[in-house]
């Protein structure tokens, strides 16, 4: 997941940089194209799977989930720096 993640941001800021270069110019590139393609596609994305809540809940009930604090702490960053990189930075109304 933090390679795919990389990957998108190094992508968004080649994509950013050809729009600010381009600015003057009615028509996006193909890459800035596939970009908002893609992301519209990750909006999409349920921000909850329910068959992983499920499975979770059961764990709970059971005395059987115990996750690291340092899993909780790296999930919750990632979580974060998605919200902002899909979401927040472009205004798509998404609540926090």
């Amino acid at each position: 997941m933090e390679n795919i993640l990389k990957a998108y941001l190094t992508r968004e800021k080649e994509c950013k940089k050809g729009a600010s270069s381009q600015e003057g110019s009615s028509a996006s590139s193909p890459k800035a194209r596939r970009m908002g393609v893609l992301k519209k596609r990750l909006r999409k994305i349920p921000t909850t799977r329910q068959e992983l809540v499920e499975a979770i809940q059961k764990y709970l009930e059971r005395g059987q989930y115990h996750p690291g604090g340092m899993e909780v702490a790296k999930k919750t960053l990632y979580r974060a720096l998605v919200d902002f990189v899909i979401g927040k930075e472009e205004g798509s109304g998404q609540s926090e």
